[in-house]
Order: structure tokens, then C-alpha cells, then sequence
């Protein structure tokens, strides 16, 4: 499905804005088949904004353009089903004033076809649309949307045609591409939300994750390919915490 039959699904929006990334490089920022050019031809405003490593620092600065108290934040790679949107329209107009974000279905696809298993297998929830002042949005890795106090969220239901559909790597290759950039803003990033790590947490991390993700998350549903994910996910983490400690090192030396 092409990204303007995606702007069509959401023709529910009063406004929809497209963030036209400068240079083309990862499948979740970018701007190919001319994106921006694209949007405008099926009415959405494009604003424009330098080269990111992540989806979220592009929107966070662009947050104000918006018109409107409730944003729904979509990737490029995601399709929103018209089945979500006629219940989010027909909610919206009598959510309750301490609703601060509605949690909606969403399904990861990897090499076309759906995760029943791993971390990201089965039905999740995607922290969108959201009430412009309710939330916070953090522009670190996977950090996510954090309600402000006295907010709560609305949860829609998974009803089999849903759930939003995210085309989170069609390959192995654009997945290891992808994870390393995240690697690289791991460090600062958990730096910055003051978590914290060690020696023994980083050697018992691979074999946790990987339980995890393949027997706990039951990634053996998914065959060889939920074996490899799970080993991935092992991987991933523990550069990730290696990445941090490192981070930690650095900012307890002080400048050189």
C-alpha cells in the first residue's frame, strides 16, 4: 500500500501535516518517492526539517504548527485501518476531559507478514491520538509517550481489523541498519533519563532477553524467524547497556 493511500485513511483529521525529512536514510524518517511533494498533492501541509537519527526529534520541534488540541502521530511505515479510524472519530467527540491519550491497536509486520511472537509479536498498544498538553514527548530511544499527572488513557479494543499495521523491517538488513543508529543514542539517551547499570546486569542481560523475547513473549511461534529475532533482541540489549556504561564512564571522567 502506497503512503498517499495512507493519507486517504486518514481523511477522518481536520488537518494532516507531513514531516518531510531532508535526507533519505532509514525507512522511519524518510522522504522517498518525493514524500512531501506527494503529501501536498493530496492535501496535507509538508513542513520541511533537517536530517534526525530519530522519528520523534523531527516532531517534537513541529508540535506547535498543528491546529488542533488532539495530534495522531503515524509513521510512514504504519497504515492506520479504516476500521480504527471510524472508532476513533466516533470517540473522540465524547472523550472525557481527563482522557489524555487513547492507546490503539498495533500489529508489527516483519518480512511481510505479522509477529504472533518475541517483543514485539502479538497485538501492542501506540500511544495515539493524544491531547496536545497532557503528555509527555521525549525524543530519546523508545522511551515512548509518558501522561502528565491527571491525565488517564482511553483504550480501544483489538476487534481483528483494528489493530494499526506497522511494516517494522521488510528485512534483516534494513533491521541491523536501523538498530545501529539506535545503538548510537542509546548511551546519551539513558544517560539523560538517569537509569542506571552494571557489570552484572550487563553479563545476565543476553540470556535474559533472550528468554524474553522467545519463550516468555513465546517467539518460538514464530519459527526460525522468532529464534533470530530473539537473538537479535539479546544482542541489541546488551550493546545497548554496554553503550550506557560507556556513556556513564565518560560523563563521570568529566571533559577531556
Amino acid at each position: 500500500m502506497t503512503q498517499w493511500v495512507r493519507l486517504r485513511e486518514l481523511s477522518f483529521c481536520e488537518e494532516i501535516i507531513v514531516i518531510d525529512i531532508d535526507i533519505d536514510i532509514d525507512i522511519d524518517i524518510d522522504s522517498r518517492d518525493d514524500y512531501g511533494a506527494g503529501g501536498s498533492r493530496h492535501g496535507a501541509r509538508v513542513l520541511r526539517h533537517p536530517w534526525v537519527p530519530l522519528a520523534e526529534r523531527a516532531r517534537m520541534p513541529l508540535v506547535g504548527e498543528a491546529r488542533h488540541d488532539w495530534l495522531l502521530f503515524l509513521d510512514p511505515d504504519e497504515e492506520f485501518p479504516p476500521a480504527l479510524a471510524l472508532e476513533v472519530s466516533a470517540l473522540l467527540p465524547s472523550v472525557q476531559p481527563d482522557v489524555g491519550v487513547i492507546d490503539c491497536p498495533l500489529q508489527f509486520y516483519f518480512h511481510g507478514g505479522p509477529l504472533r511472537g518475541t517483543i514485539w509479536g502479538g497485538i501492542n498498544r501506540k500511544r495515539t491520538p493524544l491531547r496536545r498538553g497532557a503528555v509527555q514527548l521525549h525524543p530519546t530511544v523508545l522511551a515512548g509517550t509518558t501522561l502528565r499527572a491527571g491525565y488517564r488513557a482511553e483504550e480501544i479494543r483489538f476487534t481483528g481489523d483494528n489493530a494499526i499495521a506497522h511494516d517494522w523491517a521488510p528485512n534483516y538488513r534494513v533491521l541491523l541498519e536501523k538498530h545501529r543508529r539506535y545503538l548510537r543514542l542509546e548511551g546519551p539517551d539513558r544517560h539523560k533519563r538517569g537509569l542506571v547499570s552494571g557489570y552484572r546486569d550487563i553479563v545476565a542481560t543476553p540470556w535474559r532477553s533472550f528468554s524474553e523475547s522467545f519463550f516468555a513473549k513465546e517467539g518460538f511461534r514464530d519459527g526460525m524467524t522468532g529464534f533470530a529475532l530473539s537473538l537479535f533482541w539479546a544482542f541489541y540489549s546488551t550493546g545497548a547497556k554496554i553503550a550506557f556504561l560507556r556513556e556513564l564512564r565518560r560523563a563521570a571522567a568529566g571533559p577531556s
